[in-house]
């Protein structure tokens, strides 16, 4: 048995058995994410982007927006929680900080666009053997660009593309409007499995308290 209350798991898109799950009494549920495939691709990935999108990147390159790889995951740490604050979004600022924190050996790396050396994107996202995953990242409206998110995006996608990863996954969303802006960027609409469970205790509980 799990010793956790309540936890939550994404599998794999290339893990489908999970009849033992659903006969155990946890909640198996599909989700959706999309996936490039660089190593396939190459340098043409561009070609399935919308074209709309492709404007926005060209935009964001004629504006002079810079990108940097900092040295320092702190400042792109405070800008992805500064960032969640705005939206009023919940989030566990402990968690975010030993994700992002976690350094080369995890495999976790950040990227940032800068508008006259001011930082307007940050990115945070991880290369695990040869598979690239988009996890977090905010931009500044302030900014007043919704080229700046499309331009941040892309750059870590090259990014990812020049370390030699096979595969990178945008690591889903069911939000329609992120969902339409990462289909914009061409890659393959790919389900997986999410499982959510726990003490039994807590599963009943939790089921109860969405009943209402």
């Amino acid at each position: 048995s799990s010793p956790y209350k309540w936890y939550k798991l994404d599998f794999p898109p290339d893990w489908r058995d999970v009849q033992p799950m659903v006969w155990e009494g946890f909640e198996v549920s599909p989700r959706f994410t999309y996936r490039i495939h660089l190593a396939e691709k190459g340098k043409h990935w561009m070609d399935d982007t919308d074209p709309k999108l492709r404007n926005m990147i060209m935009k964001a390159q004629r504006d002079g927006l810079k990108i940097i790889i900092p040295e320092n995951s702190e400042i792109v740490l405070r800008q992805i929680i500064a960032g969640l604050n705005e939206k009023s979004i919940k989030h566990h600022p402990q968690l975010l900080e030993n994700i992002i924190n976690s350094g080369d050996e995890s495999g976790m790396a950040s990227l940032q666009v800068l508008d006259k050396e001011k930082p307007v994107y940050s990115a945070a996202f991880r290369i695990a053997g040869n598979e690239a995953y988009y996890l977090l990242a905010t931009f500044d409206k302030s900014a007043g660009s919704n080229a700046i998110s499309a331009f941040g995006l892309y750059s870590v996608i090259e990014y990812c593309r020049e370390k030699e990863c096979s595969v990178f996954d945008f690591e889903g969303s069911m939000i329609p409007g992120v969902e339409k802006f990462f289909r914009s960027f061409g890659g393959e609409l790919t389900p997986y499995f999410s499982i959510k469970g726990g003490r039994p205790f807590w599963r009943w509980m939790m089921k109860k308290w969405k009943k209402g």
